[in-house]
């Protein structure tokens, strides 16, 4: 019989197929993701997603450094944000713009490393190449990284942490360039894409580990000193090479809510429970019953490592008597009294260290309790090399305890059918819904995989070596385990490819915000692309108000408390203002702001991430301000002179204007950050440059750096190119800017930015002021709302002729005759003008907004004054809506005609039915008009609901008409 030992010499094909059969397994346990049938979900896909895209597609496709996000709340300093400068994600946004291609192949990438890593941690630990192996074949398909696959920050400190230990083990053998510059490398890559909790207790791991090796060399003065000397030189090269990240982290300090620390209630959220032990041997029930039974996330409280991993650290409670085994399962006890966080005091008790207050989700600690339990049982594996007596007792031990197991998941089973014979059928089906279900379906499984493993010792042991069928019997195992926890926790429902499709369709460069877009009316759910719901004004380039950002300034949070917030949603991005005036009671400017202003008098000239040039002209005194946070680093110019930024409505920038013209330019100047930028990125590029150079002869090194200079030589020849595309400009022509389009100044054409139907009222107004002919310059863009457009068009116009013009297209409609004087629309998607009480009772369902009445006896009122129509010519009014009530009602719509002095002229009302259903019911009421009302000065429309019913209204629209008449 031929075994595998730690003196085994094994050549190059040897280690090509383990390496092979590792890989393998990882990418196969997880399909799904490796042949791009879906993408991941949650966190991974509406926040990780929207970050990389930004920050590649900002750099690698615009040529301009992210300092600042402008589209979430009100903007922040994308810069500051660790992530933003994580090599493989920048990898990967260079390769091509980052999208769900990118996003399944980091995660598995992750995964991969995470191998590599736990590889090279268990053998610079001591443990034979045979445990290591299986211990990089079982790691990254344990509880955590399955568990976690949303959280990318977690995943990638889970995948670089064994790397920077095993790193610095190497580096405290022997302080030399070769072990600094890797550890410098591995450093980097963890505390720029990691979890900064994770960061922190890696470093007092280390910390740790330093102080044990200093104490070592306390005998020798000589030593000592030398090793107190290289570890300065050490800090001194980290430092500079963390330079950006350090400044990064010190400016947030004082600006973000987490800065000052987080109380204990806040800390113990997340945290793991005694209950949750069970996932290490049936992770499937987890995924069952409800979160109050739970108490937790499913994705927080996963330890599965595999039952032959659980066999062999049985085995390992034996081997108490060395030191490795003491200090594992010592680890494993601390790591776990840290996770359980409510039911254990320790992780209250280790606040009064230094950073320990700035994390919560104690259960983030049960990662080092799945690396240790991995790491001895990997060592027990490596602590019998056959053949020898020590190897049998050892096999013949592992089979005992595994038949033990076996005999004892076949009881508890039969025991569970016998308390509940109505869950087999579900099982037999395949449908486990319950918990009880869910723990007889895996054991089950369980079952079969361990009576497979010993038929399979007992039978194909003369041909296989115990090692092999471990190997693969731990490689089902763990695969099964990932494939039945990660249809909830890591896969998304969606689809991969129509998402996939949409993010091609992103808008190209940075558009111009419209004047017109109020930020309030910007919120994520209504660009929601599949399963990607958040963050997506980042995906579409539009200033909004909510989403997820990696951190949030404190200032910010206090300034939703205050009404000006909502005053600044109802604003759009940027603004002229009549004056700035200071507050006696804040320390702050109070605005203005001055609506429907014309392109000659603010008009935006350039706009990118962080600068903005606008053209201002007002004959009188003025201001002008940004709907942005006003934050250290933002600073102004006007006509080329530097002036005062002041704050204004709380949160808010903005500048004092003297009457005239003026150009002025707002921009985000990131200051120390910048300069540490550049010391980062020369001292990394050394840092790679040396590494590899003493690398140069080893044969995987050199097939990373000629696969990178193939890629390098081929994004030479197809650099991204800014191909904008030519519109043919043409008077009455609305041109949507999906894109940054090059439309010259110029007053016979309307240029915005129609995305949602946030802006269906301003669409329509425009086409109101062009009954005529208009041409509508658009593209398709992935967006469920955008149907809305298209039917508006073709409702509005008679004729209308198409051309291409690549993506884009223009549409020409045209009417010989145009009936409509007026028509306004509230879908509640946004403040439309001449309505009042809009903005209350606001309920949402299914990307649509409406108005709930209930409790409320008057609706949302159109106030209009006729005076700014052509009223005369006027000689039909028809209204329409939609309601629909859970009780009954007793409500009418109301129709007011007053006069100059506000009296009523004619009041008229129209019973609604009662229509008890969740359906919408459409209401249309058509008025003649009688020549008398030519002496109404004011329109007035809403919906009476006289009992205050639970009653739902939408599409509240007014159109005067002058029906046969030219236009």
């Amino acid at each position: 019989m031929r075994y595998l030992s730690n003196n085994t010499v094994f050549n190059q094909n040897q280690r090509f197929y383990q390496i092979l059969f590792v890989a393998v397994v990882i990418l196969t346990a997880l399909w799904q993701l490796t042949t791009f049938q879906h993408t991941l979900k949650w966190d991974a896909i509406d926040i990780t997603l929207p970050w990389r895209y930004f920050v590649s597609d900002a750099i690698y496709q615009n040529g301009v450094l992210p300092w600042w996000n402008p589209f979430q709340h009100h903007g922040f300093a994308q810069g500051l944000s660790l992530e933003s400068w994580y090599p493989l994600a920048h990898l990967l946004g260079f390769l091509r713009p980052y999208d769900l291609y990118s996003l399944n192949i980091e995660y598995l990438l992750h995964l991969l490393i995470a191998s590599f890593g736990f590889y090279r941690l268990a053998r610079k630990m001591g443990i034979t190449h045979q445990g290591a192996l299986w211990g990089a074949l079982v790691f990254p398909l344990t509880g955590f990284f399955i568990g976690n696959s949303q959280h990318t920050g977690w995943i990638v400190s889970g995948a670089w942490t064994p790397h920077v230990i095993s790193s610095f083990l190497g580096w405290l053998e022997k302080q030399d360039l070769k072990n600094t510059l890797i550890l410098v490398l591995m450093s980097f890559l963890l505390v720029s894409g990691g979890y900064i909790a994770y960061t922190i207790v890696t470093v007092y791991i280390l910390i740790i580990l330093w102080c044990i090796h200093l104490l070592k060399k306390r005998k020798s003065k000589t030593a000592l000193h030398s090793f107190l000397w290289l570890s300065a030189r050490l800090i001194v090269v980290l430092t500079m090479a963390l330079s950006l990240l350090l400044v990064a982290m010190w400016t947030l300090k004082s600006q973000i809510d987490r800065g000052a620390g987080l109380d204990d209630t806040a800390i113990l959220k997340g945290s793991l429970y005694f209950k949750h032990l069970i996932s290490l041997i049936v992770p499937f029930s987890t995924l069952k019953g409800s979160f109050e039974f739970w108490q937790a996330d499913q994705s927080l409280m996963n330890l599965y490592v595999g039952i032959p991993a659980l066999i062999l650290l049985i085995l390992s409670l034996k081997r108490l008597n060395q030191s490795f085994y003491r200090i594992g399962w010592l680890a494993v006890m601390v790591s776990l009294a840290m996770a359980f966080a409510v039911e254990l005091p320790l992780r209250k008790w280790m606040n009064i260290l230094p950073f320990f207050d700035l994390f919560r989700l104690p259960s983030l600690f049960r990662y080092y309790t799945i690396l240790s339990l991995i790491l001895m049982a990997a060592k027990m594996i490596g602590e019998h090399p056959y053949p020898n007596d020590d190897a049998s007792r050892f096999r013949t031990m592992f089979n005992r305890f595994a038949f033990l197991l076996l005999t004892f998941f076949v009881l508890f089973v039969i025991g569970l059918i016998i308390r509940r014979p109505d869950d087999l059928a579900k099982v037999i089906s395949l449908d486990p819904d319950t918990i009880s279900q869910a723990f007889i379906f895996q054991l089950a499984i369980h079952i079969l995989l361990l009576g497979a493993f010993l038929i399979g010792v007992k039978v194909l042991g003369q041909r296989f070596t115990f090692y092999k069928l471990l190997m693969l019997y731990s490689a089902m195992d763990v695969s099964i385990a990932t494939q039945l926890n990660c249809r909830v926790s890591v896969l998304s429902e969606q689809p991969f490819k129509p998402m996939q499709e949409c993010i091609s369709q992103l808008p190209k460069g940075f558009p111009a915000p419209s004047l017109w877009d109020v930020v309030g009316s910007n919120t994520d759910k209504s660009l929601q692309m599949g399963a990607i719901y958040r963050n997506t004004n980042t995906l579409f380039k539009r200033f909004g108000w909510n989403g997820y950002t990696p951190f949030q300034y404190q200032q910010y949070i206090d300034f939703e408390k205050t009404p000006f917030f909502n005053k600044a949603l109802g604003l759009p991005p940027v603004f002229l203002t009549q004056s700035l005036i200071r507050s006696d009671t804040h320390s702050f400017y109070v605005s203005e702001p001055l609506v429907n202003l014309t392109r000659d008098q603010l008009q935006i000239v350039k706009f990118d991430l962080n600068e903005l040039i606008v053209k201002t002209h007002l004959p009188v005194r003025s201001g002008l301000v940004y709907n942005q946070n006003f934050v250290q680093g933002w600073k102004a110019e006007i006509d080329g002179k530097p002036t005062e930024l002041v704050p204004v409505d709380h949160s808010l920038m903005g500048l004092h204007l003297t009457p005239g013209q003026h150009l002025v330019k707002l921009r985000y100047d990131a200051g120390n950050l910048i300069n540490a930028f550049w010391i980062s990125l020369v001292s990394m590029g050394l840092v790679a440059v040396f590494y590899f150079w003493i690398h140069r002869t080893s044969f995987p090194h050199q097939i990373f750096l000629t696969t990178l200079a193939i890629i390098l030589l081929i994004k030479c020849f197809h650099w991204y190119r800014k191909t904008v595309p030519e519109v043919p400009l043409e008077t009455k022509m609305l041109i949507n800017r999906i894109d940054a389009l090059n439309v010259p100044d110029s007053n016979f054409f309307i240029a915005d930015r129609l995305l949602d139907k946030g802006d269906l009222n301003r669409f329509d107004q425009i086409l109101a002021n062009n009954r005529s002919a208009v041409t509508f310059f658009d593209r398709p863009l992935c967006n469920p709302q955008r149907h809305l457009f298209a039917d508006h068009f073709h409702k509005v116009y008679k004729s209308i002729k198409q051309k291409d013009f690549g993506n884009y297209k223009a549409y020409r409609g045209s009417n010989e005759v145009d009936s409509i004087v007026f028509m306004t629309n509230n879908g509640f998607e946004a403040p439309v003008s001449d309505w009042q009480d809009q903005g209350v009772s606001i309920g949402y369902e299914d990307n649509n907004l409406y108005q709930s009445l209930k409790g409320r006896k008057y609706s949302a009122t159109l106030r209009l004054d006729l005076d700014k129509v052509n009223w005369g010519t006027v000689n039909e009014i028809s209204i329409s809506f939609q309601y629909r009530n859970a009780e009954p009602i007793e409500s009418s719509l109301v129709f007011v005609l007053e006069g100059h002095e506000h009296e009523d002229l004619i009041w008229k009302s129209q019973d609604l039915a009662d229509h008890q259903d969740e359906s919408w019911r459409i209401k249309n009421w058509h008025q003649v008009k009688d020549p008398t009302w030519n002496e109404a000065r004011f329109l007035i429309v809403y919906v009476w609901n006289k009992m205050e019913s639970n009653m739902e209204i939408d599409n509240l629209e007014v159109r005067l008409l002058n029906q046969g008449k030219d236009n």
